[in-house]
């Protein structure tokens, strides 16, 4: 999809508190910095993939976010832990994450942070046959 029509639902993640710690993000990043200044500059080596938005980088029509975990374990978050999300698995996770944002082993860290989380791990339900204790 093409940023204008995620609008809405962007306008809608991008509240000023975290469009504002994105950018703080951003300006600690070094290769997000050169990669701004770049396409900026309209250099024919950065990846077609990456243009800008609302002063933000944006990777495959996503928001890139950069190295500082903050933002990132926001996201994954708001995409998991929320109550409309409800501890969805690693995979839906993963898709829900990956529809608005991107960020370097981004599908590393989002398994890592689902297999950690305590209410996931409470609830999950058992897939293996049961072993029956009278015929092993």
């Amino acid at each position: 999809m093409r940023p204008h029509v995620l609008q809405p639902c962007q306008d809608f993640l991008l509240q000023t508190t975290f469009h504002e710690a994105l950018m703080k993000a951003a300006d600690s990043d070094q290769t997000y910095l050169a990669t701004v200044k770049a396409l900026l500059k309209g250099d024919c080596k950065v990846d077609k993939d990456s243009s800008m938005e609302k002063d933000l980088l944006l990777y495959e029509n996503r928001w890139y976010i950069g190295k500082d975990e903050s933002p990132s374990r926001t996201i994954m978050e708001a995409e998991h832990d929320s109550k409309i999300a409800g501890h969805l698995g690693t995979y839906k996770t993963i898709g829900r994450v990956r529809a608005n944002f991107y960020w370097p082993k981004m599908d590393e860290n989002i398994t890592e942070y689902v297999r950690s989380c305590d209410v996931c791990q409470r609830n999950k339900v058992i897939r293996h046959k049961k072993l029956d204790s009278k015929n092993p």
